[in-house]
């Protein structure tokens, strides 16, 4: 079976990785993928050797991951992590610890030198980071909901959504439907603020109709795939 990681910083709060991976979990039984997935959580990830003396080995803990995503960071006065770099190095991961996809769950803030901060950015097919920041300021309830569908539009992302339009923004390809959870604007900070006024999440998000036939055309790829491999 193929291997989708998710890599959890310390000190990330349980509820929060509980979203992710009901997201997650949501999206592979929705398109019939889940039989061609397991799914790893992995709080603190570090292999054998990741260090050597006070150096971290690149490439062999969530920690050296964090540390390189920070040096690089953006703005040097603020908890940021560059974010290129940072998914970069995570494909890297994955090549070498046979990951078909990851996903990082981060208390830092996510930045990248074109669309600057985001709460979620992805590279399709390989790693998805997710940031929590600031979650813990918000009810409860509404915080788990909130990175639930989060979670859901970037694993829409991580999975090859959306290829029909040949035109993007800043922020990349995404559905022009704004009923969609793929949607560009669903979860920019504004719209965060506008939800938590009204006290509660738009219990009716889902995926478009043409965001359902391009992921069951990426579902019928997968499993033809799968098919010739047994």
């Amino acid at each position: 079976m193929r291997k989708i990681a998710i890599f959890v910083q310390s000190g990330v709060h349980e509820s929060y990785i509980a979203a992710v991976t009901s997201a997650l979990d949501y999206f592979l039984v929705i398109f019939s993928i889940n039989h061609l997935f397991t799914v790893q959580v992995l709080r603190d990830w570090k292999l054998l050797n990741y260090q050597e003396g006070n150096r971290l080995v690149p490439f062999r803990s969530i920690n050296w991951l964090l540390q390189q995503g920070y040096e690089t960071r953006l703005l040097r006065s603020d908890k940021n992590l560059n974010t290129g770099d940072v998914l970069a190095n995570m494909e890297r991961i994955n090549f070498e610890n046979n990951f078909d996809r990851s996903i990082l769950v981060t208390n830092y803030s996510l930045n990248h030198k074109i669309s600057g901060y985001n709460f979620g950015t992805t590279r399709k097919h390989f790693c998805t980071a997710v940031s929590v920041v600031g979650l813990h300021c918000y009810n409860p309830k509404f915080a788990y909901e909130w990175l639930y569908y989060l979670s859901l539009h970037e694993i829409g992302h991580l999975f090859g959504l959306i290829s029909r339009y040949n035109t993007k923004t800043i922020l990349g390809k995404h559905c022009e439907n704004s009923d969609c959870i793929m949607h560009e604007f669903t979860f920019l900070p504004d719209d965060l603020s506008s939800r938590v006024r009204t006290g509660y999440l738009a219990k009716d998000l889902k995926f478009c109709l043409g965001c359902v036939v391009e992921t069951s055309q990426m579902r019928d790829e997968l499993l033809s795939s799968h098919r010739t491999k047994i």
